[in-house]
């Protein structure tokens, strides 16, 4: 009587095992690497605006900036912001946390923590503190882009004289932009519970359109 022949044992295969890892691991490259190029696009886009700002006439510039968020949001520290135009009016934000996902790297949520500083031609500057001050930016592809600023609490002070001589609080402010048709945009402004030398009261300009041609 002959005895079957055993075929050796086949080693288990571990191609299925392997592939998962692998297709992990190139997809964590690849998202490593988007990653970083928008980094990179951010800072270049933020340098362009500021180059022609400046060929404009206009001031866009900051003092230090980092940019982290890795690896589902882009984050964007900036320190002593300043946006102003040629006359010498500007505004200044001693720190400006902005925060965008890379879903949606054309929306952009901001926020001031230690408030912003008006500068004006005569060299006086007027800050407000608040509460909360937020902003939101986005259609940037849009002239002028959907920008809304929220501020609660608001306080101002003449860095001078300490005190607002029209103003020295506000319970709440509002201000929106919205592109139109015709290079025209919509332009919403209200503040609520102004205090200031002739007493408290509210102030708003609703829809006036602006040519921003």
């Amino acid at each position: 009587m002959t005895l079957p022949d055993n075929a050796a044992a086949r080693k288990p295969r571990r191609l299925g095992l392997i592939i998962p890892w692998a297709l992990a691991a190139v997809i964590a490259v690849a998202w490593s690497g988007g990653w970083f190029w928008l980094k990179g696009e951010t800072e270049r886009k933020m340098d362009s605006a500021r180059a022609q700002a400046a060929k404009a006439g206009w001031r866009l510039d900051w003092t230090s900036r980092k940019v982290s968020g890795f690896p589902f949001r882009l984050d964007v520290d900036l320190t002593n912001a300043r946006w102003g135009e040629a006359s010498g009016w500007s505004v200044t934000a001693p720190v400006l946390n902005a925060q965008a996902y890379l879903s949606r790297t054309d929306s952009w949520m901001m926020v001031a923590p230690e408030g912003l500083v008006l500068n004006r031609p005569n060299d006086l500057q007027i800050h407000m503190n608040a509460k909360i001050l937020r902003a939101s930016l986005s259609e940037i592809d849009q002239y002028p882009p959907r920008l809304s600023v929220e501020g609660m609490g608001l306080a101002f002070k003449d860095a001078e004289s300490a005190k607002l001589a029209w103003w020295s609080a506000a319970s709440e402010f509002h201000l929106h932009t919205r592109a139109g048709p015709n290079d025209k945009g919509a332009f919403y402004l209200e503040i609520d519970r102004a205090v200031g030398t002739h007493g408290t009261r509210a102030l708003s300009q609703h829809d006036r359109i602006f040519d921003v041609t």
